[in-house]
C-alpha cells in the first residue's frame, strides 16, 4: 500500500517455469497450499488457499504460515499448522478459516467465496441497521418504563392525597 493509501499488486507468485513438469512448480512458497508441498496437482482449491493467504496478509499484515526456511515451512504444513486469526477482523475470520483450511476438500469454491465477499461488503450496512433498530427498541423500552413508573407514582400520590382528604374530612365531622 502506497503512502496515499492506494493498493499496489506486486506478486501473486504464479510464475511457472515452462521447462518444469512438476505439478506444484508454480507459486510463492509462503502463499502455496499445503497439498502443493506434498506434490498434489494444482486445482481451484489451491488457488482459493493462495487467495486466502493474500487476504490474510492484507488484513493481518503478516502471512498465515511463516517459517525461516522452505523445510521449516513444509514441516509446518505437514503438521497441520493453522494461522492465528486474532488480528483478523471478526467479520473475515469465517471466510479465511474456510479458504485456508489445510484440507483442500473443505475449502469453498470460487462462487461461494464470491457470495461471502458480497455479504462482507454489505455487513457494515446490516450491522448499522441492526444497531439502529436496537437503539429504537431500547428508547421505546426506556420510555415505556419511565411512563409506567410515572403512572405508578402518580397513582400512589393520588391515593395518599385521597387518604389525607378522607382523614381531614372525618376529623372535621367529628
Amino acid at each position: 500500500v502506497t503512502d496515499d493509501g492506494s493498493p499496489v499488486l506486486m506478486d501473486f507468485g504464479a510464475a511457472r517455469d515452462s521447462l518444469s513438469t512438476a505439478p506444484n512448480a508454480a507459486g510463492s512458497p509462503l502463499l502455496m497450499a499445503p497439498e502443493q508441498f506434498a506434490g498434489a496437482r494444482q486445482s481451484p482449491a489451491t488457488d482459493i488457499y493462495s487467495l486466502g493467504a493474500v487476504f490474510y496478509n492484507a488484513l493481518a499484515g503478516r502471512l498465515p504460515v511463516q517459517a525461516e526456511s522452505l523445510d521449516a515451512l513444509i514441516a509446518l504444513h505437514e503438521s497441520g499448522s493453522t494461522p492465528d486469526y486474532s488480528g483478523i477482523p471478526w467479520l473475515w475470520r469465517k471466510l479465511l478459516r474456510s479458504m485456508l483450511n489445510n484440507d483442500a476438500a473443505h475449502r469453498p469454491d470460487a462462487r461461494n467465496v464470491h457470495q461471502q465477499l458480497l455479504r462482507l461488503q454489505s455487513a457494515r450496512r446490516r450491522i448499522a441497521r441492526t444497531a439502529s433498530v436496537c437503539v429504537v427498541i431500547l428508547a421505546l423500552s426506556t420510555g415505556t418504563l419511565a411512563a409506567t413508573l410515572a403512572y405508578r407514582t402518580a397513582t400512589q400520590s393520588r391515593e395518599r392525597s385521597q387518604l389525607i382528604k378522607d382523614v381531614l374530612v372525618q376529623a372535621v365531622q367529628e
